[in-house]
């Protein structure tokens, strides 16, 4: 284990050191290569991180120190752990979706719920007397034992988001047997040259996904699309199963269970999640045309209303979260040309090769990274550096918000004792300061395994030089408190960070201290070097990061603000006058652009150019070492634009300085990276704009420029690298007139008015500018936004839109007639906050029928608690709130802010929804999932679901629906005599009451919601439907209405689903025969009935006609009605069956023998022939028989097609049937 562990740091720490250079370049590697390049290095690095082998180094560059400790524990036998075996996932039907509010079906948002893990090991104290016998383990076979627990903890983690994902996805699912949609996917499957096509289902998901590696299916959402939406998103989806994404993943996650315990593997499988997708769309766009991307971002866009499904192992999810949907959008629009980055690839290859041989741990190795001269800092070090730096570097955290309950229990316990525990060094003498107190902290060590620390004491230390109060302590310990209330609890193992920070440079401005500082990590030992000169100390030891702390000087000490890197700074200095511009028509890659755009490379004439420099931040790599500067200088941008017959083209270079020398005193630039952007646009495009009087105007503030007719009063607005980002504006009044647009286009207002949106570049990241349009007059004025703001219309309203702040503390209401300014804004000053101090605005909806009615919904809570729930979620103390408003002669009237009688569910991340919101009429329909005391399950184990609306007017409440049978009992009489007068009988009863089927579901003739059935009779007196009875999804009822609405059940139980039939499939199919007799069937035959007898819940009931292949099969065989299919213009009905061996496994190969027949039956269920097709029945991967249907056959006149899956559910066949001959024919696949 020791051997193992020393060699896993040795690769993971010199990698680690690659994958934060490549984050650091994201931004530049984004303008240069594909997102394709960096899904390859991600995968790279993640092999590299698997592999312990590689190219060997005659000499480490960096040797580490291994620490020197022994521990010693008392032999004892521990019993073996069995693994717990998982099965495949079971894919059942879920319910239809209802337009009805009384209906609706709120999206389900639960997540597996991950408890905290607390290490109680306990700390060996070597003075104590040892019982026999004993064991002796180094320091580095014990770190390895640690590991080994973290990465099996971590695969358990996510072997369980798995297995409770399966578990949703069990419950929800419904195959997909719409003709259209199945015509679509195998479109798109041969599109992108593949030749197996996917089962699909529809499921209770926020976006489209594929689940599964070894058998994977294709989820939807239960949202409607158009046919060009999903054709995109089974064309993105599709593209992910033919790169083999899931395995992508899959090796991913296995890098990260090794490395766990380095930061920089998480950060780079987040990168890497998020350039897959990126690369994704990349590969879909690719070749393609700017309207194509268009639709692409509009569908992308349709898909974040739906919400977002918990990404999880063995998945792809077509909407990756709102953190990552600019740079998609972005991706998406951008038609410049990017570098394959051959050679940098084989550098990055080179890099990983050799990795593991740069670092070495050895006994008594040195650390030699920075040789910095320093000023003498040890005060500075001893009284501002040293309690933060007790907090270590394993976490990156920038704000107060960032820091856990065991990062500041860290910080309290150096600042109380100078010392955090077991055999951490007394960091306090590293310092110069007092003595540690090792005996005082020592006793507060329990039997338990835990230092028990007085809360009180913990409370005020923290208080003193953190702005926080004891109401976010509490919550933020919550935890962490002991059964007394007055400790805190905290195990040594969590204390095990040991760092010595030392001040590099120190700079103050009025109250505000900022101090850059190294970070070394120590060993027992190195005590008596560290105290005889600490400067030394830190410049001959190598930093394993480099910080700076801010801190705002006070009258009583000092005050935490923030923590950053601490990058040295360097500015470059302006050159003089503007950088002369160059014929930007000479690049190879302008040339390989205008070609692709169909431009000569010859016959143009430049018409003018412009050259300037532009302000710049960014951090540049240091020479020799793997650091960065911190570096202010200059861009060279510079505008040219050419005519030529077919059109103009306005090109745009950046150069970006990436490289300098001279040092920090007299920096020159000595390399740069450069991007040229090409927009073409034909003289048509261009009116009415003069290139004659042309004025060219640089933006140095977003990198873009505008080109100007003074004697047309008539721009041409570019932003810069946005290729796709252009548009001609008329200066007509105070608005400019929108002529040609090349920005994103939004969201649809109504089919006047839409929104707009434009990325550019700034320092602190990607940001959107939005635009309102309008169609009729061809306006577009701005929206004023800030960073982060998301806008979108107001669902249910078709005049207004919003504007939102990314972390939901404020909403603006706008006009689409009268953008400029909103018509209202909320946020915490003028929002009811009940004693709280912030708010969190969940959404604004309008009456969906054009009524003049908005609900705003936030609910108040205080900023310092915060849920210690990741993943699941906790019901809060917090109420959900309504404000209801009005408008009136277009102006919002808020009214009385509503409680509703729900608490909010929350975790670290955000808040539970409540479902699909719909206001109509006065009204708000929404959803619950929580009872009182925050659970969100019955006893069946199954999801708790309530509909409730709310009365905007008199803020009354009631429940309209539960799913909990318990609500309405079966005992009830009044039910009994309903479910009766509706013909349910004492089976059916029993059956939906032992499936928790809640009574109104029985009532409303919903059963579980499940069924695929729905036809109408001739003339169409009469519409019948299936819907399952049971949460196995294995019995159904059919249910039957007449012309005025009134319903009634079929008194009989059919089987339907997986399992009903001697484990296998069995599919209930209705239908209507001419003479209007109502048929239905399941595996065991046809069953026709008198629509009337059952509207009329007649004594008798019964099928008038039945037919069954037990009439065709004696002996031992169990005769199998495998599909049906009606024919009402022939007036027949075609039942395919085969007779299965009753000896049978349900997983071996069927005997050749058993093959298909085709039944047809006359009107009065008479049988008219029995065609024994010829064609062999296979056997499913899932077990049983291998799937039936008639789904996708162009019908015929004279025949009857049939598909029949392969053998292991392979592709299939079409067959069609001949029925006046009975000759069977392979027919042309749907």
């Amino acid at each position: 284990m020791e051997r193992l562990m020393i060699a896993l740091l040795e690769l993971s720490l010199p990698m680690a050191v690659v994958i934060a250079v490549l984050l650091a370049a994201g931004p530049l590697l984004g303008r240069r290569f594909t997102a394709r390049w960096r899904y390859w290095a991600w995968l790279l690095i993640a092999v590299r991180l698997l592999l312990p082998i590689g190219i060997s180094l005659p000499q480490p560059v960096v040797t580490l120190p291994q620490p020197q400790v022994d521990f010693s524990y008392p032999v004892r036998e521990v019993e073996p752990i069995s693994p717990t075996p998982t099965g495949d996932p079971i894919l059942v039907l879920p319910g239809d979706d209802e337009s009805d509010p009384y209906q609706q079906i709120g999206a389900e948002t639960t997540a597996p719920t991950v408890p905290d893990a607390v290490s109680a090991d306990p700390v060996f104290r070597p003075n104590q007397p040892q019982p026999v016998p004993s064991r002796t383990v180094t320091a580095m076979e014990l770190t390895g034992w640690c590991w080994a627990a973290g990465t099996l903890l971590f695969l358990l983690w996510q072997g369980v988001s798995y297995l409770l994902l399966r578990r949703k996805l069990r419950r929800s699912s419904r195959l997909v047997t719409e003709e259209k949609i199945l015509a679509l996917l195998e479109k798109e499957t041969a599109a992108v040259g593949l030749q197996k096509v996917l089962p699909i289902y529809t499921a209770e998901i926020g976006s489209p996904m594929i689940v599964g590696a070894a058998k994977p299916v294709l989820l939807l959402p239960e949202i409607s699309f158009t046919e060009e939406q999903l054709s995109l998103v089974f064309r993105h989806e599709l593209t992910h199963y033919r790169r083999r994404d899931i395995w992508y993943k899959l090796l991913l996650m296995l890098a990260n269970a090794v490395h766990w315990f380095n930061p920089m593997v998480w950060l780079m499988v987040r990168a890497a999640d998020r350039d897959l997708e990126l690369s994704c769309d990349e590969a879909v766009v690719n070749g393609k045309n700017e309207e194509y991307r268009e639709e692409y971002g509009r569908c992308l866009l349709a898909v974040v209303r739906a919400g977002m499904n918990r990404r999880t192992l063995f998945t792809t999810n077509f909407y990756s979260g709102k953190k990552t949907l600019k740079n998609r959008l972005s991706t998406i629009l951008d038609m410049t040309p990017k570098s394959r980055g051959t050679l940098a690839f084989m550098v990055l290859l080179l890099t990983a090769a050799v990795a593991g041989s740069l670092v070495a741990c050895t006994p008594g190795g040195e650390k030699n990274r920075y040789n910095i001269d320093l000023n003498d800092m040890d005060t500075l070090s001893r009284e501002y550096i040293a309690p933060l730096a007790a907090i270590g570097d394993s976490v990156y955290w920038d704000d107060i918000e960032r820091l856990d309950a065991v990062l500041l229990l860290q910080y309290a316990s150096y600042e109380l004792y100078g010392y955090k525990g077991g055999e951490n060094l007394e960091l306090s003498s590293l310092y110069g300061g007092e003595p540690a107190k090792r005996t005082e902290l020592e006793a507060l060590h329990r039997d338990d395994g835990f230092y028990h620390l007085p809360k009180a004491d913990v409370y005020a230390v923290i208080e003193k030089h953190f702005a926080v109060d004891d109401a976010y302590l509490n919550a933020c310990m919550k935890r962490r408190l002991a059964d007394d209330g007055n400790s805190i609890i905290v195990s040594a193992w969590e204390m095990r960070e040991q760092c010595f920070a030392y001040a590099k440079e120190a700079t103050r401005r009025d109250d505000l201290l900022k101090i850059r500082y190294g970070m070394y990590e120590v060993q027992p030992g190195d005590e008596e070097s560290i105290t005889a000169d600490r400067a030394a100390y830190a410049e001959s030891h190598e930093a394993t990061g480099t910080y700076a702390i801010t801190i705002r000087l006070t009258k009583e000490g000092w005050v935490y603000v923030s923590r950053d890197f601490g990058y040295e700074e360097v500015t470059l200095p302006r050159p003089e006058g503007e950088p002369e511009p160059v014929d930007l028509l000479q690049s190879k890659k302008v040339q390989q652009r205008l070609a692709g755009e169909g431009y000569n490379a010859e016959g143009w004439t430049l018409l003018g150019s412009r050259s300037i420099y532009t302000p710049m931040k960014d951090f540049i790599p240091r020479e020799d070492t793997d650091d960065f500067y911190a570096v202010t200088g200059w861009n060279e941008n510079q505008v040219s634009i050419y005519r030529t017959a077919k059109g103009y083209a306005m090109l745009y270079r950046e150069k970006i300085p990436n490289g300098f020398s001279g040092g920090t005193e007299a920096p020159v630039v000595t390399k740069w990276n450069e991007s040229i952007s090409v927009n073409t646009m034909t003289a048509e495009e261009t009116k009415p704009f003069d290139f004659g009087d042309m004025v060219i105007e640089m933006d140095d503030a977003t990198n873009g420029y505008t080109l100007y007719s003074p004697g047309t009063d008539c721009s041409i607005l570019m932003c810069g690298q946005w290729e796709c980002c252009t548009a001609v504006v008329e200066h007509s009044g105070s608005t400019p007139r929108f002529v040609n647009r090349r920005v994103f286009l939004g969201d649809n207002i109504n089919n006047r008015y839409s929104l707009l949106m434009r990325s550019r570049t700034e320092d602190k990241g990607l940001v959107s500018d939005y635009y309102a349009y309008d169609r009729e007059t061809r306006r577009l004025t701005p929206i004023p936004t800030g960073s982060g703001d998301y806008c979108s219309n107001i669902r249910g309203s078709d005049t207004l839109f919003r504007v939102q702040r990314e972390d939901g503390s404020a909403v603006s209401i706008y006009s689409a007639a009268n953008p400029e300014a909103p018509l209202a804004t909320f946020d915490k000053t003028n929002l009811p906050l009940d004693g709280n101090d912030s708010v969190n605005i969940d959404w604004v909806y309008s009456d969906d029928r054009g009524g003049n009615m908005l609900a705003l919904i936030y609910y108040p809570y205080r900023a310092a608690d915060i849920s210690d729930e990741w993943y699941g979620y906790q019901l809060s103390s917090y109420h959900w709130k309504v404000l209801p408003m009005t408008m009136e002669n277009n102006t919002v009237v808020p009214g009385e802010v509503m409680t509703l009688p729900q608490r909010v569910p929350r975790n670290y991340w955000g808040s539970g929804d409540m479902g699909e919101v719909i206001v109509r009429d006065g009204l708000m329909y929404y959803s619950n999932y929580c009872d009182e005391n925050g659970s969100d399950k019955l006893e069946d184990g199954s999801r708790r679901w309530e509909k409730w609306c709310l009365n905007l007017t008199t803020g009354q409440t009631r429940m309209l629906y539960t799913n909990d049978p318990l609500v309405s009992s079966y005992d009830d009489e009044n039910f009994i005599a309903k479910a009766k007068a509706m013909g349910y009988t004492d089976e059916m009863l029993k059956i939906m009451r032992d499936s928790r089927v809640a009574t109104d579901n029985a009532l409303t003739g919903n059963g579980t919601g499940s069924g695929s059935e729905d036809f109408y009779s001739p003339g169409g007196s009469y519409r019948a439907y299936s819907r399952t009875i049971t949460k196995k999804h294995d019995k159904a009822m059919v249910v039957l209405l007449d012309g005025s609405g009134s319903m009634r059940v079929v008194p009989q139980v059919f089987n339907d689903g997986y399992d009903a039939h001697e484990g296998n499939y069995a599919h209930v199919k209705l239908g209507f025969i001419t003479e209007g007799l109502l048929w239905v069937s399941d595996d065991r035959g046809v069953f026709y009935y008198d629509p009337a007898a059952i509207m009329a819940v007649a004594e008798n009931r019964s099928p008038l006609y039945s037919w069954s292949p037990d009439e065709m099969e004696t002996g031992d065989s169990i005769p199998y009605v495998m599909w049906a299919k009606g024919y009402r213009a022939e007036g027949i009905i075609i039942a395919y069956w085969a007779a299965l061996p009753q000896s049978w496994d349900g997983w071996s190969k069927l005997p050749e023998d058993v093959t298909i027949h085709a039944a047809v039956l006359g009107p009065n269920g008479q049988l008219q022939k029995d065609w024994d097709t010829g064609v062999q029945l296979a056997t499913s991967t899932e077990g049983g028989p291998a799937c039936l249907s008639s789904y996708g056959y162009q019908q015929r006149e004279g025949y009857a097609g049939f598909y029949v899956s392969g053998a292991g559910d392979t592709d299939g066949t079409m067959y069609e049937l001949n029925l006046a001959t009975g000759e069977v024919t392979p027919a042309e696949n749907p």
